[in-house]
């Protein structure tokens, strides 16, 4: 996190510009920005095991990696209508839209991946569905959460936020887990899928764990050699 909060620092004062070739064997130079870099750290914290070595390549000035991979990003693609037609009319409620404005993580991960929706929802033909369709509702349904604490598209605030609304709901904290499907985050508990299968089938919470611990991953290492340290 030290090597995080440095590049946040380095990146404020002013872009980098990285000298790559292209598919074509064409030399391209990419500019890369404060806000390249904050995609950079939340896209590429879905890989646990490879986001050490990433952070490190940056904080090191190995920045060839990560401009090919922006260059890829930047290049003109088809535009999948479905989610901004769906995310602009979703919307956000103004208690919401506060919140991911405040959050503390902003002064990481700014606010670029929620605030282009915000800002073109009256741009989109589709018809804006209200709050009484965003806020919580009380439900006596019987539900499981299986949630991991490593889901950054997720984030296990969400069904800690969701949970006290299902008065019948369990939620199971899996740490380290990404964001995978319920029964792949419980692949190292068979009892604990068992349990899930039961409550599928009888309704009976006897069993369900509150909480899993996926085992530590097997980060990868840099890919170049440590840094000489000055004595």
């Amino acid at each position: 996190m030290a090597a995080v909060r440095a590049l946040n620092a380095r990146f404020k004062k002013g872009p980098v510009r990285v000298p790559v070739r292209d598919e074509s064997g064409r030399t391209r130079t990419v500019v890369l920005g404060a806000e390249d870099l904050q995609q950079a750290l939340l896209a590429h914290t879905q890989e646990g095991e490879r986001w050490p070595a990433f952070i490190l390549a940056l904080y090191h000035g190995h920045y060839d990696e990560w401009a090919r991979e922006t260059l890829a990003d930047r290049q003109a693609d088809d535009t999948i209508l479905i989610g901004p037609l769906v995310d602009s009319s979703l919307g956000v409620s103004a208690e919401r839209e506060h919140l991911l404005r405040t959050d503390p993580a902003v002064a990481m991960l700014g606010t670029w991946n929620f605030e282009a929706n915000i800002a073109s929802a009256p741009d989109w033909p589709t018809r804006d569905m209200g709050d009484e369709l965003r806020k919580p509702v009380p439900s006596d349904i019987p539900v499981i959460f299986v949630h991991g604490d490593w889901d950054t598209s997720t984030p296990i605030d969400n069904s800690l936020g969701l949970l006290p609304y299902f008065r019948n709901g369990h939620l199971i904290q899996v740490h380290r887990g990404g964001h995978d499907g319920a029964f792949y985050q419980l692949r190292t508990e068979p009892a604990a899928k068992q349990a899930v299968y039961e409550f599928l089938k009888t309704g009976s919470r006897e069993g369900l764990p509150t909480e899993v611990v996926l085992p530590v991953p097997r980060f990868a290492a840099p890919d170049f050699p440590p840094p000489r340290t000055a004595r």
